[in-house]
């Protein structure tokens, strides 16, 4: 990871993890468990607009789309092959690849694409991990 720092990747696993505890609590919908097993194709914008939906007045939520907004283009790259890489998507070996893909792929909706994943957090610390930085590190008291 060249652009994003540990820091700022522990920053926001905490951030979501905080987003997520004041969220009520739902059984994920077939599809959408589908769909982070990569078994099923789902529209991912209605994904994305669900979830802002659900927290658009959240500020934790605010924050955070935010907070990733103002990462620059390379970092959100990287922010997203690490939550790829943590999803299981490739080993440490491919985040170049995974950085690339994530670069050829990008839109104006890079905070809401990974808002929108249940398991971002935990995507996230399994990134980090990958890199040999553990979570523990980064978390708040």
């Amino acid at each position: 990871m060249q652009d994003l720092k540990p820091e700022t990747v522990g920053h926001i696993i905490n951030r979501v993890r905080e987003l997520n505890a004041g969220a009520e609590t739902v059984q994920p919908d077939e599809e959408a468990e589908a769909y982070e097993r990569g078994q099923h194709e789902v529209d991912e914008t209605a994904l994305e607009q669900e979830r802002h939906d659900e927290h658009e007045h959240d500020p934790v939520y605010q924050e955070l789309t935010a907070f990733i907004a103002g990462l620059s283009l390379d970092a959100q790259y990287e922010l997203i092959a690490l939550a790829w890489l943590g999803r299981g998507d490739g080993s440490r070996d491919d985040f170049d690849d995974l950085t690339a893909l994530a670069r050829d792929r990008h839109s104006d909706h890079t905070a809401g694409y990974l808002l929108a994943m249940p398991l971002l957090g935990e995507y996230l610390a399994d990134g980090l991990e990958a890199f040999d930085f553990a979570v523990s590190e980064f978390e708040q008291d």
